[in-house]
């Protein structure tokens, strides 16, 4: 599993940079009515701390249009605790959208829809959505953060071209209905549009922001299996395998130093 980019949203300074620890897309945090500092905007995450998001105008900008890893296969994973399982309003978790004709997003979808998650990919006005068959959370806000993975393969070229598991361990609703790539080259994807966490890039403007809580955001330029996506799941539930994302190597190695079958 190769990351393009990972932002483990523990940012706590009083500046607007969103660190991404590969090195190479670090963020921009935005929020033009209230406090663009990443302290103001910190809260307890599923993997040490998070970054939430106010639903108005509240956005991070990845500095990044991604085009090259969107233009074959791909996987985002991200941990969500929405303020409202089932908003009035359609939320977008992240995405941008080109002239719409290349676009990339995942979307909470509003009540009437009964608070599914659904994903769109076009490429050169080609589209494919995923929907989840049933609904991801409840009304109201959520008790705990929930796992959300999307894995897009350009190899398949037809049903499950696209892919939405949600906890896929404890509550593996990893079926999605639709997902049909079929027609769709994804070479033809570009953009000049950076992609956007907690709200929607669309041609330049901010549209859809989301409302709640992101943490752990990661994208890999191949499409994962389902094992390995419940690697990533145990890794932000486990707490042998949370240090590998919290930065935490001390409490790992205690773990392998006092383990029975430890060899040191």
């Amino acid at each position: 599993m190769t990351e393009i980019a990972h932002w483990k949203l523990n940012d706590d300074l009083a500046t607007d940079v969103v660190i991404d620890e590969t090195g190479g897309s670090n963020g921009t945090l935005v929020d033009p009515g209230g406090t663009a500092t990443t302290a103001f905007h910190t809260t307890t995450g599923k993997i040490d701390a998070a970054l939430t998001f106010d639903g108005t105008d509240d956005y991070i900008d990845t500095n990044t249009t991604f085009q090259s890893t969107f233009k074959g296969s791909f996987t985002i994973s991200m941990w969500v605790k929405p303020d409202d399982g089932k908003p009035p309003n359609v939320e977008i978790l992240f995405g941008s959208d080109k002239g719409a004709n290349d676009t990339i997003s995942l979307t909470l979808m509003h009540a009437a829809n009964g608070g599914k998650l659904e994903v769109t990919y076009e490429a050169n006005g080609v589209q494919a959505v995923a929907r989840t068959f049933l609904a991801v959370f409840e009304n109201g806000a959520a008790a705990d953060y929930v796992h959300i993975v999307v894995v897009c393969d350009e190899t398949v070229g037809g049903p499950n071209g696209i892919i939405i598991y949600v906890d896929t361990v404890d509550r593996p609703l990893s079926a999605s209905q639709d997902g049909n790539t079929a027609g769709i080259t994804f070479a033809d994807f570009v953009t000049d549009e950076n992609l956007y966490l907690g709200a929607l890039n669309d041609d330049g403007a901010m549209s859809d922001p989301y409302t709640g809580d992101i943490d752990n955001v990661i994208i890999f330029n191949t499409a994962l299996s389902a094992s390995q996506v419940a690697q990533l799941y145990r890794d932000g539930t486990v707490p042998f395998f949370r240090s590998r994302y919290s930065g935490n190597s001390a409490f790992r190695l205690l773990r392998r130093r006092f383990s029975p079958n430890s060899s040191f």
